[in-house]
């Protein structure tokens, strides 16, 4: 996710408010990814994406393989409330509560954070 991040800093933008963001970059579904966890939160990321841009989400993403059987909360139980309350609702409904993401975007980009005010983990 990190190499992915790194490549949406080279091609987003942040235009009138909106994050502009090529659909190319989340239109074709990946190779199989070996990981469940991976598969959540690369299909999360795609509607995410689409959301912040205003679209719909690319249909991949919503193939059962793309959605964790339980949850996981990331950095474990112990932040549990932190990450009901900022995990996005792409993350969320596939059981990946994962808190804020693109924050290193909106920094690199130098624009308000989707997720901004977040008290930091």
């Amino acid at each position: 996710m990190k190499e992915f991040i790194d490549h949406l800093i080279e091609v987003a933008e942040w235009s009138d408010g909106h994050l502009v963001v090529p659909t190319a970059v989340y239109d074709d579904e990946p190779e199989d990814l070996n990981n469940s966890m991976l598969r959540a939160h690369v299909g999360g990321m795609a509607e995410h994406l689409a959301r912040l841009a205003g679209g719909n989400a690319p249909p991949w993403c919503e193939k059962p393989c793309y959605f964790l059987q339980g949850t996981y909360f990331l950095y474990g139980e112990r932040s549990r409330l932190f990450l009901l309350e900022w995990t996005p609702e792409a993350f969320r409904r596939r059981g990946l509560f994962c808190g804020p993401v693109l924050q290193k975007l909106a920094t690199a980009l130098q624009i308000p954070a989707p997720d901004a005010d977040i008290p930091q983990v």
